[in-house]
């Protein structure tokens, strides 16, 4: 992880901006960073509302990589953007059991570089 990087939480309630700081904690928009550099941590957390949905996902180029991707305590991520998404992670990703990811886009990209966890419900 660069030096810059933070590990950044959702806490915009069950809809809401990407591009709004105090949807974050703490406060600011997630950042990219461009590889081999990653940027900031993103969690998604269950116990702080079961649903989230995100309308606005900024346009990324190929090259933005965020830290790690990590949703826990059966969290729902909607996530839809009217550009092509790409979603990098290049220190892994976590999607624990109960939680899942919903990306609607023009086109979606999802890399993950590093470890990837997901446990599969019973």
């Amino acid at each position: 992880m660069s030096s810059f990087a933070a590990t950044k939480t959702w806490i915009g309630g069950s809809s809401g901006s990407w591009n709004v700081a105090g949807n974050w904690s703490p406060s600011g928009v997630p950042v990219t960073a461009t590889s081999p550099a990653v940027g900031d941590d993103i969690i998604f957390d269950g116990s702080l509302g079961t649903t989230v949905t995100i309308t606005d996902y900024p346009a990324k180029v190929n090259t933005d990589l965020f830290g790690q991707l990590s949703m826990i305590n059966n969290i729902t991520v909607n996530i839809s953007s009217a550009s092509n998404t790409y979603l990098f992670f290049g220190n892994g990703l976590t999607i624990a059991a109960g939680s899942r990811i919903n990306i609607g886009a023009a086109t979606t990209t999802i890399f993950e570089f590093g470890n990837m966890s997901a446990t599969a419900n019973s």
